[in-house]
């Protein structure tokens, strides 16, 4: 019989003390084996890596191997992914942020679907929304139209629109070897930096339609951060819009261009009822027969 392959597990960890056990529990419960535990901690100032420790010292034995890598200085988000995914030695990667979960089938489902598809690099499947409580807040969309297209015409429709569950991510090893990781200038995006970099190079994405993890949408999340927090993050999605986003559409199609400056005008447009109002049909035929876009469902991006 074959051998199963590593697949390498690496919690991403900063001040996340209150809900990091229960994230450590969703990788212990999974039903595949063999699996290697990495914690990443980008410089927690509380007591996350101690609670790490703890639990380790009581579970550590379920995994092939565990470690633990602790930055000194606390560099963010996408450098943080790279220190993990760089100390592990899986055949597959998969990231999961400190606060949330995976479902008990993840790593197994995710390698079955693999096996099953010997052309997948990079698998991202359907995934829940939590509260801090961890009780359901329903699930995120789901964009199966988009995992049938080749890779040219999937980062057409990414720079549109994020539709990517990031938690959900389920990445071969070698993709990040060849085209160096996460982007650590994009601190506090580590995302769809990383998605456009890998459809520009050709790697196409694809979708599992299982649904393997849970995302927590708590205080501390960026969808409820505020302040310089908050601030930073948009900072960082309008950077990567004037260096990356915008110039890729204008590169590949100038309407494409144009219907994305339209996109960032709308939350304007709508926050003005009468102008609204005004613009109401033209609006509406926008929305339904753009051809970029995907579905007629909303979709928001997952952060």
């Amino acid at each position: 019989m074959t051998p199963q392959p590593l697949v390498s597990v690496i919690v991403v960890a900063f001040d996340s003390a209150r809900f990091i056990e229960a994230t450590l529990e969703s990788i212990r419960r999974q039903t595949y084996s063999p699996i290697e535990l990495v914690i990443a901690d980008d410089a927690s100032m509380d007591d996350t890596v101690e609670l790490a420790n703890a639990w380790l010292q009581r579970h550590g034995d379920r995994f092939s191997t565990w470690t633990i890598v602790r930055a000194e200085t606390n560099a963010g988000l996408s450098q943080n992914c790279n220190n993990g995914w760089r100390a592990s030695t899986g055949d597959w990667i998969k990231l999961i942020a400190a606060d949330d979960l995976l479902l008990d089938t993840c790593i197994a489902d995710n390698v079955a679907f693999a096996q099953k598809t010997p052309d997948a690099k990079v698998v991202f499947s359907r995934m829940e929304k939590i509260d801090d409580k961890g009780s359901s807040m329903g699930e995120y969309f789901f964009p199966s139209h988009f995992f049938t297209m080749d890779a040219k015409r999937q980062l057409t429709h990414l720079l549109r629109r994020n539709y990517l569950g990031a938690p959900s991510a389920f990445i071969a090893r070698r993709v990040l070897e060849e085209t160096g990781g996460f982007d650590p200038s994009f601190p506090m995006m580590e995302d769809l930096p990383l998605w456009t970099k890998l459809l520009v190079s050709g790697i196409r994405l694809d979708g599992l339609n299982r649904k393997t993890v849970a995302y927590r949408i708590h205080n501390g999340s960026i969808q409820r951060k505020a302040g310089r927090a908050l601030d930073g993050y948009l900072e960082a999605n309008r950077r990567f819009d004037r260096q990356t986003r915008f110039p890729l559409a204008r590169q590949r199609s100038y309407l494409l261009y144009l219907v994305m400056r339209f996109d960032d005008l709308l939350p304007w447009i709508q926050r003005r009822r009468v102008l609204t109002l005004v613009c109401y049909p033209f609006l509406w035929a926008w929305y339904h027969y753009s051809p970029f876009t995907l579905s007629k469902k909303t979709a928001a991006p997952c952060l």
